[in-house]
């Protein structure tokens, strides 16, 4: 079985043009809020039907304090301003543990950078954890994955 207890330490990542960071208090500010309140950004993702504010983007991250899940703002390619999030949420029950990314800032779609930070994510996972083998969640589906990456979970189970 996988184990977790570290996982928030080993989210300091930096790739050749992101680096991804623990999300904190801080980051919740007018652009992340418009990010959530975006349909376009929110089209494939349940946060569309929320009405995200400060206090409840506040709560959402008072969650993962005392978790062993990881909530994580990524930086972007020059000048660190955010552009998404990652989360990486255990299923302790199950050994497993599935992530989400959103790229919030639509003029960074369609460059990589989804790509880049979720492939530095797994790799880190599987550095840290030993093997593991993906899954697509079933129960979400695009035509366009490539162009949204915030529709995206990805279920890691280890080999058994």
């Amino acid at each position: 079985m996988l184990q977790f207890h570290s996982v928030r330490r080993l989210m300091n990542l930096v790739t050749p043009r992101l680096r991804l960071r623990p999300f904190q208090a801080t980051d919740i500010d007018s652009t992340y809020l418009s990010w959530l309140n975006d349909p376009e950004v929110t089209r494939f993702s349940n946060q569309r039907f929320i009405e995200h504010t400060a206090h409840s983007c506040a709560a959402y991250l008072s969650n993962f304090e005392k978790s062993d899940n990881s909530f994580l703002l990524i930086e972007g390619p020059q000048d660190q301003r955010p552009i998404g999030t990652v989360t990486v949420y255990r299923k302790r029950q199950h050994g497993t543990a599935e992530l989400g990314l959103m790229i919030g800032e639509r003029c960074c779609w369609g460059k990589g950078y989804g790509r880049e930070a979720w492939q530095s994510v797994l790799m880190a996972l599987f550095a840290k954890k030993g093997c593991v083998r993906l899954q697509e969640a079933p129960h979400v589906r695009t035509s366009r994955w490539h162009e949204s990456w915030n529709n995206r979970i990805c279920i890691l189970r280890p080999f058994v």
